[in-house]
């Protein structure tokens, strides 16, 4: 217990904080200078049938970058081939997060075969957000989701959301908990340091 009393714990943990607070800023920092599209799948109905399985899915897609729009972009989504039939994919539809500009209904967006879900975005702005619906009919072996591939003009990574993209889209509240933590811990630390001169 004697740690707790020594002169350089408060200096100890005030570089541990730092540390910890400027290795998620930068991560931050580099992402949104980065030309970033983060994307995400949630189920939003799902039922067995016959054997198959048939689901409603959105896919959220952000644009991570702080400063830059991104233009004419085409997203394909579809099952790798090597899966087992069946493995459609259709009724695509996009809707803009506010204040993603709205976009013209049937026009952007198409279904190839049944097999590849076509989107169309004219723009999508710094920070800018949508969501892309659409339906899949898969044999009960295929477990995982289908496949985005981006085509584009500019050099653009799409990621999944991951760690990275949560102290993106977290940043301001990461550093408020860390303001928070701080507080905390000198609070505690001069509390024990009166109990133990008394």
């Amino acid at each position: 217990m004697n740690i707790l009393f020594r002169v350089e714990l408060p200096f100890f943990f005030t570089i541990l904080i730092s540390l910890v607070a400027y290795q998620a800023n930068n991560i931050a920092t580099i992402l949104t200078d980065s030309p970033i599209l983060a994307y995400s799948y949630k189920v939003i109905s799902e039922q067995n049938k016959n054997g198959y399985i048939l689901r409603e899915l959105e896919c959220n897609l952000v644009n991570l970058n702080r400063n830059e729009a991104y233009r004419s972009l085409e997203l394909l989504i579809s099952y790798k081939s090597s899966l087992p039939d069946p493995k459609e994919v259709s009724n695509p539809k996009i809707i803009p997060i506010a204040p993603s500009s709205m976009l013209i209904p049937h026009k952007e967006t198409h279904s190839v075969d049944n097999l590849t879900n076509v989107y169309h975005l004219p723009v999508i702005q710094p920070r800018g957000e949508y969501i892309l619906f659409l339906s899949t009919i898969t044999h009960s072996s295929i477990k995982e989701f289908p496949k985005i591939y981006l085509e584009s003009n500019e050099s653009i990574r799409l990621i999944h959301n991951n760690l990275e993209v949560f102290l993106v889209k977290n940043q301001i509240l990461i550093n408020i908990w860390l303001l928070i933590f701080w507080v905390f811990v000198i609070i505690l630390y001069l509390i024990i340091l009166q109990r133990h001169k008394s």
